[in-house]
């Protein structure tokens, strides 16, 4: 009772005594492992952080730390080389020990360990050619981007590839297996923009002829990866944030020399280990007075217990809360997004019936009072009771004025009925309910070419299909997408040359990007957003459908999480790209 009283009288000095126990018995159970082999490390290229050395097999501000730690512990280590990707997996199985500058999420706590003392801070950079125009990530619509796969700046819940589909940018994502690869992409030309992280731009960009676009992202800490089941995490862990610590402290230290080498040195460094000079006072403070804490483990043991519980069911609320709150505003976003574009047909459906819709009318009346002029003359010419002079004059109206007027008429009526059609096809391409499955591509691209055959064979058009990945999308509306782009290719065939349709297809992150190429007439950059546009056609004399195909194309890839863009050149053809996702 006199316990629990002092307790309640000072409940800072308790909560002191707790912590210190806690850390006391976690130092008394490190102190029982024994590493009695060498450490595997895993080193990556991430220059000046970590590279390979010829001679060292590793060198950098992190290698550097390893080197440092194990040299006081004693501890052999051997260094495992290799793509960074590759040894994110490895660490995760166990196989090896340590994985070298490896930034810290969210995503990646609840696989890993990491050490707790700070190592570096980084974040990503958009890098283009020197000549490029690319100022911000809006500037990445359909451009081609080189990215490391695996790397946290591509991938991870912050990296360019969720910011892309967070602010609907078509770009074109190409897999590299280092940020010198993506780099190399674009200095041969065959990616436009390559994600890296800030100390590889600083360092090598000019190497390639590159420059900084200004797009950054996703600042980072960068740590010590360890396995969550290693057999020596927790006693790695431990001593790594000891000596980390105290080469914090020491301001000569050679991490702060090689930080500066990094990044240059600054006056929030010096800060930074002043605070830790005096934590480590602090510390050596609490251990002379931890013997005394020991005595009072045992009892304080149930209290943590029971308090860690509570805290842990709390947590667990408030991040359940935070997860509803984010699915909330996503949801939200997304209606935002779906009630502009709806916005955006309107319009064009409102400039259709004023404007499109007019035209046929305003034919349809001037050629009725043509026509109502044509009879009153008739009507004259027949009271004038000259039969013969009426029927010299009534040639000319009978024989042509009269067929002509019915004539326009009638094709100003055809028009209208299939403008109106079209937007009877437009209005219900939002409303069929779909049917999501896996597609066998394959198939549904061999029967879209089987049901065109006669069309193709009367060409005398060569269409290739390549074998194409599998994809999870409705198959009603996925056949109509590409039997619309299908018709398309043969619409816009160069009658100077033979045509040529080829139909290709990869997997790219978690979607599948298919490729309609064909040889024809090509479009001009300038009609490339126009073209999707309802009742736009490019060459309304050449074709006589309604130009709604790819209108529809574009709603019904909306509707199914996908989109389109297109390539192409005057003259040379053209590339309309699809991507649907490959999984949900």
């Amino acid at each position: 009772m006199k316990l629990r009283s002092f307790f309640k009288r000072d409940p800072v000095f308790y909560l002191c005594s707790l912590i210190l126990s806690l850390w006391l018995a976690a130092a008394l159970n490190a102190a029982e492992i024994k590493i009695d082999r060498p450490l595997k490390v895993g080193v990556w290229e991430n220059r000046p952080l970590v590279y390979h050395h010829p001679i060292d097999g590793a060198a950098g501000l992190f290698p550097g730390i390893v080197g440092y730690v194990a040299e006081r512990e004693g501890w052999q280590v051997d260094y495992v080389k290799g793509v960074f990707f590759d040894l994110m997996d490895r660490l995760k199985k166990g196989k090896i020990d340590i994985l070298v500058s490896t930034a810290v999420t969210r995503d990646r706590k609840k696989e890993l360990l990491f050490n707790r003392e700070d190592i570096f801070t980084n974040w990503g950079v958009v890098l283009v050619a020197e000549d490029s125009e690319t100022a911000s990530l809006m500037d990445l619509n359909n451009k081609t981007v080189a990215a490391m796969k695996g790397a946290v700046y591509t991938d991870s819940a912050g990296g360019i590839r969720t910011l892309a589909n967070q602010f609907g940018i078509n770009a074109v994502f190409r897999d590299t297996k280092s940020y010198r690869d993506a780099m190399e992409a674009v200095a041969r030309g065959d990616a436009d923009a390559a994600v890296v992280n800030r100390i590889v731009a600083e360092r090598q960009a000019r190497d390639f002829g590159l420059k900084q676009s200004g797009v950054i992202f996703q600042p980072m800490e960068i740590r010590m990866a360890f396995p969550k089941a290693g057999q020596f995490s927790s006693l790695l862990i431990q001593q790594f944030d000891k000596h980390m610590a105290e080469l914090r402290a020491k301001p000569d230290s050679f991490y702060h020399k090689a930080l500066a080498r990094a990044q240059g040195s600054n006056k929030k460094d010096l800060q930074t280990a002043r605070y830790y000079k005096w934590l480590s006072y602090g510390l050596i403070l609490a251990a002379g007075v931890g013997g005394l804490l020991l005595v009072w483990s045992l009892t304080l043991r149930k209290m943590v217990s029971q308090r860690t519980g509570e805290l842990s069911r709390t947590n667990e609320s408030l991040v359940e809360e935070i997860s509803e709150r984010e699915r909330a505003e996503a949801e939200r976003e997304q209606l935002n997004t779906a009630l502009v574009e709806k916005n955006a047909e309107l319009e064009q459906v409102v400039y259709v019936a004023s404007h499109d819709l007019r035209s046929p009318l305003v034919n349809i009346d001037g050629y009725s009072r043509e026509l109502a002029y044509s009879i009153s003359d008739m009507k004259e010419m027949l009271d004038s009771g000259s039969h013969g002079k009426a029927a010299e004059a009534l040639a000319p109206i009978l024989d042509e004025e009269i067929p002509e007027a019915l004539s326009f008429i009638r094709t100003s009526t055809a028009k209208m009925d299939t403008l109106l059609a079209g937007l009877l096809r437009l209005s219900r391409s939002g409303r069929e309910a779909l049917n999501i499955k896996r597609l066998d591509m394959d198939n549904l691209v061999d029967k879209v070419v089987a049901s065109t055959e006669f069309r193709i064979k009367e060409a005398g058009v060569r269409v290739e299909a390549e074998p194409l990945p599998d994809c999870l999308a409705d198959e009603i509306q996925v056949d109509q997408v590409f039997s619309n782009l299908l018709d398309n290719a043969l619409k816009c065939l160069d009658p100077e040359r033979p045509g040529k349709i080829r139909i290709t297809g990869r997997e790219e992150g978690q979607g599948c990007v298919y490729c309609v190429e064909d040889n024809g007439i090509g479009i001009d950059p300038n009609h490339f957003n126009k073209i999707f546009e309802i009742f736009h056609q490019l060459d309304p004399a050449r074709n006589k459908g309604e130009g709604l195909g790819l209108t529809i194309v574009k709603r019904i890839l909306t509707r199914l999480d996908g989109s389109i863009r297109v390539e192409s050149e005057p003259g040379r053809g053209s590339r309309f790209y699809v991507i649907l996702p490959m999984e949900r």
